[in-house]
């Protein structure tokens, strides 16, 4: 109903003003996230990939869901009007249906994440796999050596509050 969604903007809208800017309560909170990050040595392949995961999607403003289905080889690319700074690169569409799309990584560890991912599909030999939201096959960036073949959602959030967010003071 029209009224509620008023109501609710209204109050979004307060909140908004009075807020300080900042992304989470509690300052202080997303430099522990990366530096949990940073020290995490992980103990099996799927605590590698989503290790990889986070650190790219804190290095970038794109979407989970855009980060967990890029192409292993053609996940980053230099930013066209800025050929020094990289962005991952899909060519398949957007949450907006937007095609090509590119987010720019604003600092190293998403790089150095993207590029230790490319290595790790490169010594594995993986074969493609279909994709069912871009409806072509491909080498996922993300991609098990086992079944389920590929990392999803149920993965990086249950490694992310099982490892990450219990060690963040």
């Amino acid at each position: 109903p029209g009224d509620y969604w008023l109501k609710l903007m209204k109050t979004g809208k307060k909140e908004n003003q009075k807020s300080d800017g900042r992304a989470f309560q509690k300052e202080g909170l997303a430099e522990g996230v990366v530096n949990v990050l940073k020290s995490f040595i992980p103990q099996n392949e799927i605590e590698e990939l989503c290790l990889g995961f986070w650190k790219i999607v804190t290095s970038t403003p794109a979407r989970q869901g855009f980060i967990l289905n890029l192409e292993a080889f053609e996940a980053i690319k230099p930013v066209p009007n800025k050929p020094n700074l990289f962005g991952v690169y899909s060519k398949d569409a957007d949450k907006a249906g937007n095609k090509g799309g590119q987010f720019p990584l604003f600092d190293s560890l998403g790089i150095e994440a993207i590029h230790k991912l490319q290595a790790r599909a490169r010594r594995k030999n993986f074969t493609s796999l279909y994709n069912k939201k871009s409806k072509r096959k491909f080498i996922h960036l993300f991609q098990l050596s086992f079944s389920p073949w590929l990392l999803n959602e149920s993965h990086v959030w249950s490694f992310f509050n099982d490892k990450i967010r219990l060690q963040v003071v």
